[in-house]
């Protein structure tokens, strides 16, 4: 007994001397196993070749990891790109299109577009061509192009409550045709009081495309949304001319796209828009869905720097007339945005 006692003495003394053993690494151990762990995430962000562990620098958190390279140079294009009052425009506030290209933006996933369309409807729910031209009671101060506009703000941001205050202002401006007696007969909706050639009214077509968009929302429908005005589409994308008309063939086309209804004339029509302008690149997105192809296409086309006008947005200009030397800048990013996030 006095043996093993002695034997457990003399174990105790030898640890002590040699220092032991810690369930714990030292610390200096934690501080480079967390400087490691650092630099390997940092080299999977910023792509560098990962150095040896004795040339590695401790992780510096005060500053800014680089990031990684853009696919497309949508912040140059953002750079120049014109605002008015804050919204996407055309160079020198010129807005009067801004509803139709701020929705289709922010379908495509850009913010500034959304904010753009909300601010362009007031409080009686009625909606106008900008958020500057709130209010500003002038002839045609709305349209059934900057309605598409709204509609793609609709899908993308599924904000109902803008939906039914739009449609309870559209009720309540509709205009009597034919009256007996006291009973209206016949009724036309619009999208504006002040129209001087029936751009305001709302057509079977555009009732027809409200009512996918409320069965979208789950909203109930207005009883015009009944009507059927899509069996005419592909045909009059085959007449439209060449332009603006055939570019809102093909946002109809990216609407019921976003919606997802696979309605059995869909491909029939954006194969009639892409044949009838095969170098359109949105035309070509919505036929193919996005490749490098169309990036390096986009990349090639749009302007790095700022144009000396900035009145244009290509995709919906016969490309004969190469609209992109005049590029507003905001084209590019919509393009850029679908061709990279979607």
């Amino acid at each position: 007994m006095i043996r093993w006692k002695l034997l457990f003495v003399l174990e105790i003394f030898v640890i002590s001397a040699c220092g032991g053993h810690s369930t714990e690494p030292p610390a200096v151990a934690v501080g480079q196993a967390t400087a490691t762990a650092d630099a390997t995430v940092a080299t999977e962000v910023i792509q560098e070749p990962v150095l040896p562990a004795e040339s590695r620098n401790p992780p510096a958190y005060s500053q800014a990891v680089e990031k990684p390279t853009e696919i497309l140079p949508l912040t140059t294009w953002r750079s120049w790109a014109p605002l008015c009052e804050g919204h996407p425009s055309k160079g020198n506030c010129d807005d009067g299109d801004a509803t139709l290209f701020s929705g289709l933006l922010c379908l495509a996933g850009e913010d500034q577009g959304c904010r753009a369309v909300k601010a362009a409807q007031d409080t009686t729910g009625k909606f106008w061509r900008s958020p500057r031209r709130v209010g500003v009671e002038a002839s045609n101060s709305f349209s059934r192009d900057m309605a598409l506009g709204v509609l793609a703000y609709l899908v993308a941001t599924k904000d109902t409550d803008a939906a039914q205050s739009w449609l309870q202002w559209i009720d309540q401006n509709s205009v009597c045709q034919i009256k007996l007696g006291t009973v209206c007969q016949l009724k036309t909706w619009r999208y504006c009081r002040e129209d001087s050639d029936a751009r305001c009214l709302i057509t079977p077509g555009m009732w027809s495309m409200m009512r996918r968009v409320w069965e979208y929302l789950g909203l109930p429908l207005h009883k015009e949304m009944r009507t059927t005005g899509e069996n005419t589409l592909v045909a009059e994308a085959g007449q439209a001319p060449l332009g603006y008309a055939l570019h809102l063939k093909a946002v109809i086309f990216f609407l019921y796209q976003k919606i997802g209804k696979n309605l059995p004339f869909e491909w029939d029509l954006i194969h009639t828009i892409a044949e009838r302008q095969p170098d359109n690149l949105f035309f070509q997105y919505l036929q193919e869905g996005s490749s490098e192809r169309l990036q390096q296409s986009l990349l090639a086309l749009c302007p790095r720097e700022a144009p000396g006008e900035t009145r244009q947005w290509t995709w919906e200009r016969d490309t004969a007339e190469n609209a992109q030397l005049q590029s507003m800048g905001w084209d590019c990013i919509f393009m850029g945005r679908l061709l990279t996030t979607h």
